[in-house]
């Protein structure tokens, strides 16, 4: 008999009737006082082995149906892995077929990025002693409402992200970012916080996290829709936000959402705001062309409408503040991540969020995120608590070649990664046959390294494969291992 439970932290289903698995009828509540409802969090208990559909009956009800299509729900064992599952949609209901291996299985809307989580990395912060943090004050049911602070440099940054609750990857970003900046081997975190003072607040709605809502805080109110005269009692977050805006000025902000429908990285600007000028507008043209000329995992080509000129909404994080608080320089705006997840993205999901966060992180000169003193930045690929590439670390870092690290099980691989890596170098040369996560795989698991067809596959879902370090240069180039004859190919990509 299975059991299905969403009492935890942003857990969300309404059991209709449970009594046969591969019949379940389910429902999403709605937000508190409000009629959004789009995200769901519920675990399934007693499911080992056992085939189950689940229906979710008002999902062509919800507030952005078109996001249903396409869509794949996602599900974890552990809650640290999540896999898209087989998903369908009819137009009214929304059903999951999935047979897990395991007792117990949670499924959620995406991956969840849990309040408890969001304590570890503030946490986290603070101990390191790089960033700095704050309680601004309190939410509506008297929650923390955290801000982190690093750097000290003259140009006021802020970044805010999770005003609506049910935009999970928004945390994934946040964290991201976070740890970049904690990173002490990034030189381009120690630039930026060396040039500017970042004031960072990962999740502006706790308690709509906590409530497992989609759109708004405790009392209903969408809190992207209350900055131009935000509330203590009704939007606390925005307006203790708003409170330590109007102190510290705004260089730049970015408020980080996801979109259910748009499978693109963009921005939504504030080219409708009345007060914004010709000379702000090229600025912020210019701030998307070199994101889009640093990073493929930006475009300019997708996003929403432009508001025609005085025709922007100034309640929102882009109007009000582009508006009313002290703008200082330039004001890129509102920064929107799209939320589909690429086809081959397999099933690390939380792996790659968190990994396009750290590609995006704002702010510094343009072509900071791929040089630094003229010399292209490398990025390496391993395992944090490898020997060799603790070495091969130390060795850049003597040689004062700029690099960042990127941990491949923390951070995960993605296909086309993966494939590029393979073109270049090989399966002999980039898979490890020799460590112990080789040794654990059975003998038809080890028979896809030798097929070109499924050992792209294979290393995305066991990214310890990978043999360490890589090395990959700003062009793309790459070098696998760090022999001698390596070590001088190294210094060649920088």
């Amino acid at each position: 008999m299975i059991h299905i439970s969403s009492q935890f932290d942003s857990g969300n289903i309404e059991v209709v009737a449970a009594a046969s698995p591969d019949a379940v009828r389910l429902r999403i509540v709605k937000d508190a006082a409000a009629d959004f409802f789009q995200w769901f969090h519920f675990r399934v208990s007693g499911a080992r082995g056992v085939k189950l559909a689940l229906r979710i009956e008002n999902a062509g009800a919800a507030s952005y149906p078109k996001g249903w299509e396409g869509y794949r729900a996602v599900a974890s064992t552990d809650r640290v892995n999540w896999r898209r599952v087989d998903t369908d949609y009819d137009g009214g209901a929304l059903t999951i077929r999935h047979t897990p291996d395991a007792d117990a299985v949670w499924f959620a809307y995406f991956a969840p990025y849990s309040l408890d989580r969001h304590e570890d990395l503030v946490a986290r912060a603070q101990a390191r002693g790089t960033g700095r943090l704050d309680r601004l004050g309190a939410t509506v049911e008297g929650r923390d409402l955290d801000m982190l602070t690093f750097g000290s440099g003259p140009k006021p940054l802020w970044v805010i992200g999770r005003q609506h609750p049910g935009e999970s990857m928004c945390g994934w970003f946040m964290e991201g970012l976070v740890d970049r900046l904690l990173d002490p081997h990034d030189p381009v975190a120690r630039a930026i916080m060396a040039r500017a003072t970042l004031r960072v607040v990962p999740n502006m709605n706790p308690d709509g996290v906590f409530r497992g809502h989609l759109r708004t805080n405790a009392t209903g109110a969408n809190l992207n829709r209350e900055w131009r005269d935000p509330s203590p009692t009704n939007s606390p977050e925005v307006f203790h936000v708003v409170r330590r805006m109007e102190q510290t000025g705004i260089a730049m902000c970015l408020d980080v959402h996801g979109d259910e429908a748009l499978p693109y990285n963009f921005i939504a600007g504030y080219e409708g705001v009345p007060n914004v000028s010709e000379a702000h507008l090229a600025r912020l043209t210019r701030y998307k062309g070199e994101l889009a000329r640093l990073t493929p995992d930006f475009q300019v080509e997708h996003g929403y409408p432009k508001p025609a000129p005085g025709q922007g909404n100034l309640t929102t994080s882009t109007g009000s503040p582009r508006q009313h608080l002290p703008v200082r320089g330039d004001d890129p705006g509102d920064a929107v991540q799209g939320r589909r997840q690429q086809p081959d993205a397999g099933g690390r999901l939380v792996a790659r969020a968190q990994r396009e966060a750290r590609r995006k992180l704002p702010g510094g000169d343009a072509g900071d995120d791929r040089r630094l003193g003229g010399r292209a930045v490398i990025t390496v690929w391993g395992l944090k608590n490898c020997d060799t590439c603790r070495k091969a670390r130390a060795w850049l870092d003597g040689r004062a070649v700029p690099h960042t690290f990127k941990d491949v099980r923390a951070d995960g691989l993605t296909a086309p990664e993966v494939r590029a890596w393979l073109d270049a170098v090989g399966a002999d040369a980039l898979v490890n046959r020799r460590g112990t996560t080789w040794r654990g795989l059975d003998d038809a698991a080890q028979a896809k390294a030798d097929d070109p067809a499924t050992v792209v596959d294979l290393l995305v879902a066991n990214p310890a494969l990978v043999k360490r370090p890589v090395f990959v240069g700003a062009d793309g180039a790459i070098v696998v291992g760090f022999g001698k004859a390596e070590q001088a190919r190294v210094e060649a990509l920088s």
